[in-house]
């Protein structure tokens, strides 16, 4: 595990789920500061621990906003927002980068999901 955090869940932009990958956004302590980036990741919702991706950074092909910690939970379909979550970044996966459109994003994060659930 590379590090553990917990934080609030706060509603973002909503466009994780316009993507068909609904996001968690985190409200997290100033302390925890990570490269940018995406990570696998354990998450604890509810008691129970679900695997699922994070991106940590400033998401350059959508841009808007400060740096966001957000949270895709493979899984879990629930509403989550004002709940505390804790996550565990298990592994740093690729750097954080700008996209030529959003259908390629969309492709990357196919991949990404799929590398972390293959590679257990």
């Amino acid at each position: 595990m590379l590090v553990e955090f917990s934080g609030e869940i706060i509603r973002g932009r909503g466009l994780g789920r316009t993507l068909g990958f609904p996001t968690a956004n985190l409200s997290i302590p100033h302390a925890v500061t990570l490269p940018y980036g995406v990570y696998a990741a354990r998450v604890l919702v509810c008691q129970k621990w679900y695997e699922g991706i994070a991106n940590i950074g400033m998401h350059p092909t959508l841009p808007a906003g400060p740096p966001a910690v957000e949270v895709h939970i493979i899984g879990h379909f629930g509403d989550l927002y004002g709940m505390a979550i804790t996550v565990q970044l298990t592994r740093y996966i690729r750097e954080e980068r700008k996209f030529q459109s959003v259908d390629a994003l969309k492709e990357q994060i196919q991949k990404d999901l799929r590398f972390v659930q293959t590679s257990g």
